[in-house]
């Protein structure tokens, strides 16, 4: 014949007199036999409530959902937050080797040891000799280093940086392969090429988050900016 199961009730008081004579017999104290009943309270309490639990612990309200898109998309989230150090990164340089050129073409007016390695030898000496082409060297050199600046300080839209730093690394490709400049020029071109293009997905990503950002204000899961 087969057993039957006492139920969780039973179980319980069963239970709570075991534990009673062990507590008269001094084998367990006062403060654990409380505990212990409140542990078996805690228990049948959380069988009568696990069907609901389990119900519910899945379910998301639809305010909820975008609230947490809202936060995956904002713009302070890690993942832009990588690609705003390496923009940064990349034109730090420019900032530094900017003034240090606009000093080097102004006043020393001589050409570098490492000279020939940047352009090739014709290039070396007509720029001393050359106003004209002075002047042009001290123009690139200063926009490079205002363009950088804004860029690290976070003056500047995005898509003029962009636009500044694609024109400025196509042209430095061009010179390259017409054999003006040599292959460190080159990969200046490149770098600079690259922070464009970062500049153009972060600018795609603001707006892609503003444009979240209003319909969620539009349906009011976000509060409107006061």
């Amino acid at each position: 014949m087969p057993s039957q199961q006492a139920p969780p009730h039973a179980a319980h008081a069963h239970a709570a007199v075991f534990l009673q004579q062990k507590r008269c017999q001094g084998d367990i104290s006062a403060e654990n036999l409380a505990c212990t009943h409140r542990t078996h309270a805690f228990g049948l309490g959380s069988l009568q409530t696990q069907g609901r639990a389990d119900r519910s612990t899945w379910r998301i309200s639809r305010a909820r959902a975008e609230q947490l898109l809202a936060t995956i998309m904002a713009p302070g989230a890690s993942r832009s937050a990588a690609r705003t150090t390496l923009i940064k990164v990349l034109n730090y340089h420019w900032v530094l080797l900017g003034p240090a050129n606009i000093f080097k073409v102004s006043y020393v007016n001589r050409p570098s040891p490492a000279a020939k390695y940047v352009v090739v030898p014709p290039a070396e000496s007509c720029q001393a000799d050359c106003k004209i082409a002075r002047m042009w060297a001290c123009l690139f050199w200063g926009l490079q280093t205002i363009v950088a600046a804004a860029i690290v300080q976070n003056k500047i839209s995005d898509e003029a940086a962009a636009a500044a730093k694609l024109y400025v690394g196509t042209a430095l490709v061009v010179a390259f392969a017409s054999e003006v400049v040599r292959e460190p020029v080159a990969c200046a071109g490149g770098i600079e090429l690259v922070c464009g293009v970062l500049l153009l997905l972060r600018a795609r990503e603001a707006r892609e988050w503003a444009e979240t950002r209003r319909r969620l204000v539009r349906e009011g899961t976000l509060a409107k900016d006061k």
